[in-house]
């Protein structure tokens, strides 16, 4: 798991948060594939995960549905997201079928979604490429409540189904607040605010002045105007607070926005109500 070291460098997954200041980069996506079905090591990347806004794929034990959704309730955080059974693939140096944790394909899928649909689409019922099987098979039928996949899914767990490809089924953090359930909704919160963040660094420092709250607040109108109109949100509002921008927080340098905003959620169930009528059987007669 790591940790830092008396000379201050930092090891294992500690090292991640030096990320931005070595390569300028923020990790996004944290994994620890064969390891992260530990209970110690899932944890610890759920700590990181938050302190980085980033998204932990963790993976199930690999071994039956009711050992992961014991390990999954272990947790309740919104940074986790965990997937179960593992892959198979062809490894052409071996000739033989692998083995393997699903988390790294997952974390893959995750970022061809970011760059294919946008940060604010889900990875699920996407395919994966180069899998040729799961550790364990995982049953899907549509309509089908009781079927694996489902059940796997209604303990929050994602899993990996066959249908046509191998598709990865499931949008649900292990969150015990109803709030975050979908991981949409946490990476578009997440990727929302760095983005504010940055895009306003100019505003940092900057006397407070008669231009200054309206100039700010035009700013933050069209950056948020932009992602309703990429459909990455569907509206918003902004607005300086006038309650907390008193005197003495402007005296101490402090002012406050608020922005709210909301999410495009995954049309994780639609439903489709199906009836047999004879509501239009006379219709055969109207020909003769």
């Amino acid at each position: 798991m790591g940790g830092v070291l008396a000379s201050g460098k930092r090891t294992g997954l500690q090292s991640l948060i030096d990320g931005k200041s070595l390569f300028n980069a923020q990790p996004r996506l944290l994994i620890a594939p064969k390891h992260s079905a530990t209970l110690a090591v899932a944890t610890a990347m759920d700590g990181l995960a938050a302190k980085l806004r980033a998204i932990a794929i963790v993976d199930g034990p690999g071994t039956t549905d009711e050992a992961a959704m014991a390990y999954a309730k272990n947790f309740g955080s919104k940074r986790i997201f965990m997937c179960d059974p593992g892959v198979q693939y062809w490894d052409t140096t071996a000739s033989e079928t692998i083995d393997a944790p699903a988390s790294a394909w997952v974390a893959g899928l995750f970022a061809w979604t970011d760059t294919e649909y946008g940060f604010w689409a889900s990875p699920s019922n996407k395919d994966f490429v180069g899998i040729t099987g799961t550790t364990r098979s995982i049953e899907y039928l549509a309509g089908d409540a009781t079927c694996r996949a489902n059940l796997l899914n209604n303990a929050n767990i994602a899993t990996i189904i066959r249908d046509d490809g191998y598709r990865l089924w499931g949008n649900r953090t292990l969150s015990s607040d109803a709030k975050w359930a979908f991981v949409t909704r946490v990476r578009t919160l997440d990727i929302v605010m760095d983005a504010i963040q940055a895009g306003h660094k100019w505003a940092v420092d900057r006397s407070i002045t008669k231009t200054y709250v309206k100039d700010v607040t035009e700013g933050l109108q069209a950056f948020m105007r932009d992602l309703k109109n990429q459909g990455a949100i569907i509206n918003f509002e902004v607005y300086a607070d006038t309650e907390l921008n008193t005197a003495s927080q402007l005296e101490q340098g402090k002012v406050y926005w608020n922005i709210r905003f909301t999410d495009v959620p995954p049309a994780e169930n639609p439903n489709f109500r199906v009836e047999v009528t004879n509501q239009w059987l006379t219709e055969v007669l109207e020909a003769a």
